[in-house]
């Protein structure tokens, strides 16, 4: 098993290639990035950004003054997008002001005590926009190491995580780009029905053999 995972980061790497922008360019982008890709797609979300770009609204300084009414309507491509403003608003007037962090563990709790927030949504804020090692664990990662036999359907968030972080050295660039490179694999091979056919872990994975 130790070796389980450095090979199928190799073999998704050759297959993808070399890592491109991932979420965004600056750590405000990022976070913002985070909370509105939430129950929609990365395209929806670049239409929001664009809009709060050119609004001048793409920093949580400037989030958090905004007018949420203004801020649901420059969102809206992204869905929910009420909801999601007055998250941003209040997620922006906590972490707006940059911050040396020391405690990670309790950075990590004050991420999970904002509404909206969960452990997918809060690993991510830490891995890209903060560049903590730590792995995220998301429905597509699921969906792979399930079908890899590596976990069981809907394995715990955490035991998941601890798991793949006790086989991998704590590197937040390499969890970052083995991320990507999962999420690329379920978006364009391992689908909710498989295109076994076009995946290149097609040999080891128990879902061919079905």
């Amino acid at each position: 098993m130790s070796k389980l995972l450095p090979r199928i980061y190799h073999i998704l790497a050759d297959f993808y290639g070399p890592r491109e922008d991932w979420y965004g360019k600056t750590r405000d982008e990022i976070i913002i990035g985070t909370m509105l890709t939430q129950n929609t797609n990365w395209h929806n979300v670049e239409k929001a950004l664009a809009n709060l770009r050119q609004a001048g609204l793409l920093s949580l300084p400037a989030l958090s003054r905004a007018n949420a009414e203004d801020l649901a309507a420059l969102i809206r491509p992204c869905g929910y997008h009420h909801q999601k403003a007055q998250r941003l608003i209040n997620i922006a007037g906590h972490l707006q002001i940059e911050r040396e962090i020391t405690d990670w563990a309790a950075f990590r709790t004050l991420l999970l005590s904002l509404h909206g927030i969960g452990p997918e949504t809060a690993d991510s804020i830490l891995l890209y926009a903060y560049h903590h090692p730590v792995f995220v664990i998301d429905a597509y990662t699921q969906r792979v190491f399930q079908r890899l036999g590596i976990c069981q359907t809907n394995y715990p968030y955490h035991a998941l995580q601890q798991w793949v972080m006790e086989h991998l050295p704590p590197d937040n660039e390499l969890y970052g780009d083995f991320h990507r490179l999962i999420v690329m694999l379920a978006k364009s091979a391992c689908l909710k029905q498989p295109r076994c056919q076009i995946c290149p872990l097609a040999d080891m994975c128990s879902h061919e053999a079905e």
